[in-house]
C-alpha cells in the first residue's frame, strides 16, 4: 500500500500550525494532498476518518479550525505510527563468528555510544564510564564493539584506555575483531590491539608471524607478547642479539619470563657483563632469578665493605637489584636478605657524589632512604608471593633489628593472621596521652611503622583488601596489586578515632606519601564500611566531629553520608561559623542531596541565615536580594524547593 498521500497531509498539517490556521483556505497543497488520499479513503474506514477529518477542517469556520486541526493530526500521526517498519531489501545472513551479538537494544541506549566512539569532544569518556559502571548489555553488541575496535587509536588516552579495558572483558569473542585489518607498521592503535590480544592468551602464531613485518611500536608490542609463551625462547635469544634500541629492550624482558636452561645461562653471562641488565628480572618471579639476584645483591654489598660514598653508576645499580628483588624468593634470597638488614645501618650513612645522604629511587614518587625503599620491597615480595619463609623473614628482621622491618611484619600478620590477633598485637602501639602520659619519640616512630601498614587496607564495594602500588620499569608507570583480606577487626574504630591518641606527622595511605591531619582522614576513609555499625557510628562521629573543626562541610560530610550518617541538625550551620563564610549554591547542593524533611531543610538554611544576619559569617550569595531569604525558607518548610519567589 502507497502511504505517500498520508504522509503528504501530514506534512501539510505540520506545516500549517507554523504558519497559522488564517491560511487554511488559501493552502492549495493541503488540497491537492486531500484528493490524492481519495482511493485510499475508499479502502479502509481508518483513511475514511482521515479523509473527512481533513475535509471538514478545510470547511470548518475559522474559530474551529484549531481544534479540528490538532485532533486530525493527532490520528494522522497514530495510523502512520502503526504502519512503520524497518529492514532492507536482500536475505538475511548470520552474523559472522567473533563480531560480537545482536543485543536488541533502544535508539536511546545504542546511538550515544556509538556518537561517544566515533567522534571527538567533550562528554564521551562520561558516556562510555557511564556504560562500563553500569555494566550496559549494549558493550557487548556487534554495532559497539566494531566501533571501540576502531576507537583503539582515539586521541584522548584516557578514551583509548577505557575502550581497550572494554575489549578486554569481552574475552575470545573480540578476538578476529582485533585481528582484522591489523597493520604490522600502524601506530598505537594497533600496539593497543597486540596488547589486548596478548592479554587474552591469544594463539602464538599469530604475533610470530606478524612480527616479520611489523616496525617501531608495533614491534615493541609483538616482543613483549612473546613473553607469554615459552616455546618462543630460542626466538627471544636470537632477537636480543639482532634488535636495537627499545626493541632489544623488549627482547629482554621478554626471555626474563622463560626458564630454560639456555635461557639461565644467557642471563648468568649476561649479568656478568652489564650487572644493571638485572633490572630486566624484575618481572622474574622463578627461583633461577632470585638466586642471581642475590648473587647481585652480595657482590655490591661487597663493593661498599670500608666505603664513605657511592658512585653515580654503583646507585643506579642498587636500585636495579631492590627493584628486581621485589616478588621473589629462595633460600639464597632469604640469606641475601638478612645481610642486607645487617648492613642497613651502615649503608644509610654512605654519601652519594655530591654529598649528600644516600637515597634510592621509588619510580614516579622520587627518591627515599635505603631503609624505607627496602622494606617496601620486603613488604611487596611476602604479599605477591604470600611465600611463609619471607613472612616469617619479615618478623625475624624487625626482632633483630627494630624499625623500618615493622611495617612489612605487620603487613605478613594483616595478610596471614586472624583479625583478632593482629588487633592484639598492634594496638598497643597507640598510647592514650594525657596530662600524665606522653607519647615518647620510639612509640611515636612504632605507631606510625604500624600505621603505614593498616594504610594498605581498604574496603571496596564492601570488599576487603590489602593494596600495594608497585613501580614497573618496564612500562614505567605505577601499578596497583589487590590481595583479598578479612575485614580488620572492629575495636580498630574506637581506637584510630580516639583523641587521646596522637595523629602521626606523617600516614602512608596505599603507596605516595602524605602529610598531616587531611592524610590520617583519608587513611580513615580507606576504613569506611557502611555495612559495619561500628564502622558507621564511630566513623561518622570522627568525621563529624572533623567537620566542626575545620568547616569544610563539603568534604566531611560527603565521607558521613558514604557511611549512612543521619544525624544532620546543625552541621552546615556549625562549619561555616566555623569557617566564617559560605556560598549559597554549594549549601544548597550540599543540602539537597542529603534525606532531610522539608522541615530539617528549611531548620538549616534558617540558622545558616541568622548566622549571616547577625554578621558571624559572609555569605556569598551571588546577586541574590537578602530579603528573598524569607520567602525561600518558607517555601522551602511547605516542601515547595529552592524557591525566591
Amino acid at each position: 500500500m502507497n502511504l505517500q498521500p498520508v504522509y503528504a497531509v501530514k506534512e501539510r498539517l505540520e506545516h500549517t500550525i507554523l504558519a497559522g490556521t488564517n491560511l487554511l483556505p488559501e493552502d492549495f497543497r493541503l488540497r491537492r494532498a486531500a484528493e490524492e488520499l481519495a482511493p485510499l479513503a475508499a479502502a479502509s474506514p481508518v483513511f475514511a476518518r482521515i479523509d473527512a477529518g481533513v475535509k471538514q477542517l478545510l470547511q470548518a469556520p475559522a474559530e474551529a479550525r484549531a481544534s479540528l486541526l490538532l485532533d486530525t493530526l493527532a490520528l494522522v500521526d497514530a495510523v502512520l505510527y502503526t504502519q512503520a517498519v524497518t529492514g532492507l531489501d536482500g536475505e538475511a545472513s548470520p552474523l559472522p563468528v567473533g563480531g560480537g551479538q545482536y543485543v536488541p537494544l533502544r535508539h536511546s541506549q545504542l546511538q550515544p555510544l556509538l556518537t561517544a566512539l566515533s567522534t571527538t569532544g567533550s562528554g564521551r569518556f562520561e558516556v562510555l564510564r557511564s556504560a562500563v559502571d553500569s555494566h550496559s548489555p549494549a558493550l557487548g553488541d556487534y554495532r559497539v564493539l566494531s566501533a571501540m575496535v576502531h576507537g583503539l587509536g582515539d586521541p584522548y588516552g584516557e578514551m583509548a584506555e577505557l575502550i581497550a579495558h572494554c575489549l578486554m572483558q569481552g574475552g575470545p569473542a573480540v578476538v578476529p575483531l582485533l585481528k582484522a585489518g591489523f597493520d604490522p607498521a600502524g601506530g598505537r592503535e594497533m600496539v593497543r590491539r597486540v596488547e589486548i590480544l596478548a592479554g587474552l592468551d591469544t594463539d602464538n602464531t599469530w604475533f610470530v608471524t606478524q612480527l616479520d613485518t611489523a616496525q617501531k611500536e608495533v614491534r615493541e608490542a609483538l616482543i613483549h607478547a612473546l613473553g607469554r609463551h615459552s616455546e618462543n625462547a630460542p626466538l627471544l635469544r636470537d632477537l636480543v642479539k639482532a634488535e636495537k634500541g627499545r626493541a632489544r629492550k623488549a627482547a629482554l624482558w621478554s626471555l626474563a619470563q622463560m626458564e630454560d636452561a639456555e635461557t639461565v645461562a644467557f642471563w648468568t653471562k649476561e649479568i656478568a657483563k652489564n650487572p644493571q641488565s638485572i633490572l630486566y628480572l624484575t618481572s622474574a618471579g622463578s627461583e633461577w632469578a632470585a638466586d642471581l639476584t642475590a648473587a647481585q645483591l652480595e657482590a655490591l654489598l661487597h663493593t661498599f665493605d670500608g666505603r664513605d660514598g657511592v658512585t653515580p653508576k654503583e646507585q643506579e645499580q642498587l636500585e636495579a637489584v631492590l627493584s628486581a628483588m621485589a616478588g621473589k624468593c629462595s633460600a639464597r634470597l632469604l640469606d641475601a636478605w638478612r645481610t642486607l638488614a645487617d648492613r642497613l645501618s651502615r649503608l644509610t650513612r654512605l654519601r652519594t657524589a655530591d654529598g649528600k645522604a644516600l637515597t634510592v629511587s621509588a619510580g614516579t614518587y622520587g627518591t627515599i632512604p635505603l631503609d624505607e625503599r627496602a622494606a617496601d620491597i620486603l613488604l611487596i615480595s611476602l604479599a605477591v608471593t604470600a611465600d611463609a619463609r619471607l613472612r616469617a623473614l619479615a618478623g625475624e628482621l624487625y626482632a633483630a633489628h627494630g624499625a623500618p622491618w615493622l611495617t612489612p611484619a605487620v603487613s605478613a600478620d594483616i595478610l596471614a593472621k586472624p583479625a583478632d590477633r593482629v588487633f592484639a598485637a598492634y594496638s598497643p602501639c597507640f598510647v592514650r596521652s594525657g596530662l600524665l602520659r606522653r607519647e615518647t619519640e620510639q612509640e611515636a616512630q612504632l605507631r606510625e611503622q604500624v600505621l603505614s601498614a593498616l594504610g594498605h587496607i581498604a574496603c571496596t564495594d564492601g570488599r576487603w583488601a590489602f593494596h600495594i602500588w608497585q613501580y614497573d620499569p618496564r612500562s614505567e608507570t605505577m601499578r596497583c596489586l589487590s590481595f583479598d583480606i578479612a575485614p580488620p577487626d572492629p575495636r580498630w574504630y574506637a581506637l584510630l578515632t580516639d583523641p587521646r591518641v596522637q595523629k602521626p606527622k606523617r600516614v602512608k595511605v596505599s603507596a605516595p606519601h602524605r602529610r598531616g591531619e587531611s592524610a590520617y582522614d583519608d587513611f580513615l576513609t580507606q576504613w569506611a564500611a557502611p555495612q559495619t555499625h561500628a564502622c558507621c557510628e564511630t566513623l561518622g562521629a570522627y568525621f563529624r566531629q572533623r567537620g566542626l573543626q575545620t568547616g569544610d562541610y563539603v568534604g566531611y560530610g560527603r565521607r558521613m553520608r558514604m557511611l549512612g550518617w543521619t544525624e544532620w541538625a546543625g552541621f552546615v550551620p556549625e562549619c561555616a561559623k566555623k569557617k566564617g563564610e559560605i556560598v549559597y549554591s554549594t549549601m544548597r547542593d550540599f543540602l539537597q542531596d542529603l534525606d532531610l524533611t522539608p522541615e530539617q531543610l528549611a531548620d538549616e538554611v534558617e540558622a545558616v541565615w541568622k548566622l549571616s544576619c547577625s554578621g558571624k559569617l559572609k555569605f556569598a550569595l551571588y546577586g541574590k536580594p537578602s530579603g528573598d531569604f524569607e520567602v525561600l525558607i518558607r517555601n522551602l518548610r511547605a516542601g515547595n524547593g529552592w524557591h525566591f519567589d
